[in-house]
């Protein structure tokens, strides 16, 4: 079994997940929303310019505030150099230029010390800072989806598996909707998220209470579309009775679309499917099909962990507000 594994560093290509250096990733369609964010490998690093308040302060990239946090222990004036409010040229410049500045002032050993305890709460507090204040950049670690993150610069140093990004991400998941047990997740939205009911008598399918994401508005025309199809049933990839995929409802009406997206033809009466797609771009056509695509979707569970083509979520039923899940 291959283990989803995505490198990133401040100077990474801008590759697809999977293509970089050292990556390992089991099916590349599964980060198709990562693979449409340019330099999203760069975005997870700590030299990526985006303001964010720490502390009071306002910093450019994580590394600006994680050396100012260390300096401030020898030097607290001087650490202030760091933040965008002192106007300095050090905090208006990159986070290389920021690093080269590492050794500004040099710790005593009891600094030093005291540094090693606290680094690693600092270095994680400033990232939480960095992606909780910008949600595009929290979209970009969100659909980094279960993947492992490694950092490594390709240039001989050993790669660093970095936790803490990975804790984020899980945070940030649980964040979005913090009562749900669990979280349905498309392009890296929190669409939706389930509440299990107390009792449950339906295993092994697990009933419960339907709530509205934040990430619903993103896709709610493509939901009520979804709707409005009236497709027979809904397909549930591990329902034990269920039938083959390409024998559902469900792949019949992506072929459809599909096809009609490839050669555009004169629409009858009876095409009622592709009706109301009649004047659709190429582009609005394409991202139905992956909205459709059941492969993409993923759910977060509250314990952190994920998993992806689980029971097709657009057919979330918001009217009624119960959804049946069966995890893989």
């Amino acid at each position: 079994m291959i283990t989803d594994r995505l490198f990133f560093h401040s100077a990474s290509a801008d590759r697809v997940p999977g293509a970089g250096r050292h990556e390992s990733v089991a099916d590349p369609s599964i980060y198709a929303a990562l693979a449409g964010s340019p330099n999203w490998r760069k975005m997870l690093s700590n030299f990526w310019v985006a303001d964010f308040v720490w502390n009071g302060l306002t910093y450019r990239t994580v590394e600006h505030c994680f050396q100012a946090a260390k300096i401030a222990l020898a030097d607290p004036t001087l650490a202030q150099s760091f933040a965008l409010e002192s106007q300095s040229a050090l905090a208006r410049g990159d986070g290389v230029a920021a690093r080269k500045q590492r050794k500004l002032v040099l710790l005593d050993p009891q600094q030093l010390a005291r540094w090693d305890r606290e680094k690693h709460v600092v270095m994680q507090s400033a990232m939480r800072a960095k992606f909780s204040q910008h949600p595009a950049l929290a979209a970009v670690l969100l659909a980094t989806g279960n993947a492992q993150l490694w950092h490594g610069t390709g240039r001989g140093a050993q790669p660093q598996r970095i936790w803490d990004l990975e804790a984020i991400r899980t945070e940030l998941a649980e964040a979005d909707l913090p009562d749900a047990d669990l979280v349905f997740r498309f392009e890296g939205h929190a669409i939706a998220g389930l509440i299990l009911d107390p009792v449950q008598n339906g295993f092994p399918w697990y009933e419960g209470r339907l709530i509205e994401g934040p990430g619903l508005a993103a896709v709610r025309e493509l939901v009520d579309r979804y709707d409005a199809a009236g497709l027979e049933f809904d397909f549930a990839p591990y329902h034990p009775d269920e039938q083959a995929y390409e024998a559902s409802e469900l792949f019949t009406y992506i072929q459809e679309i599909a096809s009609f997206r490839q050669q555009r033809r004169a629409l009858e009466a009876d095409d009622a499917w592709l009706l109301p797609w009649r004047d659709a771009t190429d582009a609005e056509l394409d991202r139905y099909l992956e909205f459709l695509d059941w492969r993409r979707w993923q759910a977060v569970h509250r314990s952190g962990a994920s998993e992806r083509g689980i029971a097709l979520p657009p057919s979330l039923d918001f009217s009624s507000l119960r959804y049946a899940y069966r995890p893989s």
